[in-house]
């Protein structure tokens, strides 16, 4: 990729910036109360907000369709990394394209503070860093139909090379709503993705939708958390993937996202569609609330390696940290993994001492 992107102008450092996100502004708690923020309440994640937990300081590298400019983000928060499909350095779009994008990133880092009446949204994390990365196409077409989600064999490349970028770059969170049940085979996608657990990256991946008990990759690898989908309820979407694969589960039906009407171009909130992209979404968003809490990923880094531990232990930490959490399982056992999070309850456990 070309080293002028903004992608490489993050500090190493990760330090942050920007104006902080506030709970107390003057419609936060009015926002916190609506509809549209369900899934914060079923994951427990106004308390983390209230607990002063919203992502500051930690980037997430989210490759994706692209993006758009929309009230529904702080979009000094986006920064614009590598377009790998199109092979440029500008991963978003004025127009009605880069849908799939636009809506699972709004649900990581959406902020009502920036956004007008009938826009407001708040992300899990909405004081994190979003690095938009394009490895899949924006839009379908008649010629080409298949769902922006679902990775071929060259947007399985470009997948690999987003991955190894956040390794040089060192990104602590990956957030991919996207996968395959194709090219499992693909070595270079298996690869990277270990090249990131092994440098202590948290990699969080869709397990499938309408796949039934098909393994999904990259989410299906070990080295990478697994994500099924819950509706308003707490039941399980009943087209969420199922097995072995899945470990965790989190909304994904009826969530709220910045999305845009395609018959006028305007900016809208919507829950109109569903999937395990908006679970890898909010578990990927809770992850960033994780490394906030324990002092960010260099700092954990640093202190796990004092510990003796290995950098891949972050990961294994925040796997149990998630475990142990979780405030409701479902049947048959073994379908959905350990269950549905409870994010306020996994910031409580610190792992590696319990190690020690």
């Amino acid at each position: 990729p070309d080293k002028s992107s903004s992608i490489f102008s993050i500090p190493l450092s990760m330090a942050d910036t920007y104006a902080p996100f506030e709970p107390s502004f003057e419609h936060a708690q009015a926002d916190y109360a609506a509809a549209s923020a369900w899934c914060l309440r079923q994951l427990n994640v106004v308390e983390c907000h209230e607990s002063g937990f919203t992502g500051k300081g930690v980037v997430i590298l989210h490759p994706d369709s692209g993006s758009r400019e929309h009230p529904a983000f702080n979009w000094s928060r986006v920064h614009q990394g590598p377009d790998f499909y199109n092979a440029d350095d500008d991963p978003t779009f004025a127009g009605r394209d880069a849908i799939h994008g636009l809506k699972t990133g709004s649900v990581i880092i959406g902020s009502s503070q920036t956004a007008p009446e009938g826009s407001r949204l708040i992300g899990v994390a909405p004081d994190a860093t979003l690095v938009e990365v394009q490895v899949t196409r924006a839009k379908i077409s008649r010629w080409n139909p298949i769902p922006t989600p679902v990775l071929m064999l060259n947007t399985c490349q470009y997948l690999t090379d987003a991955i190894n970028l956040a390794v040089e770059r060192n990104i602590p969170v990956i957030s991919i709503s996207l996968g395959t049940k194709f090219f499992n085979l693909f070595t270079g996608l298996k690869r990277a993705c270990e090249r990131a657990y092994k440098s202590g990256i948290i990699v969080v991946a869709a397990g499938g939708n309408y796949t039934k008990r098909l393994d999904i990759y990259p989410a299906a690898y070990a080295t990478v958390i697994s994500c099924g989908a819950t509706g308003p309820t707490g039941e399980v979407w009943v087209d969420c993937g199922s097995g072995s694969h899945i470990e965790f589960m989190a909304p994904g039906e009826g969530v709220y996202r910045a999305a845009v009407n395609r018959d006028t171009n305007t900016d809208v909130l919507s829950n109109d569609s569903q999937g395990t992209s908006y679970a890898v979404a909010h578990i990927a968003g809770i992850a960033a609330l994780w490394l906030e809490r324990h002092g960010g990923h260099d700092a954990l880094l640093e202190r796990i390696a004092s510990l003796g531990l290995k950098k891949k232990d972050l990961v294994r930490g925040f796997r149990q940290s998630l475990a142990l959490s979780v405030q409701r399982a479902y049947e048959p056992e073994g379908d959905y993994g350990y269950g549905l999070v409870n994010a306020h309850e996994a910031l409580k456990h610190d792992p590696f001492e319990e190690w020690l």
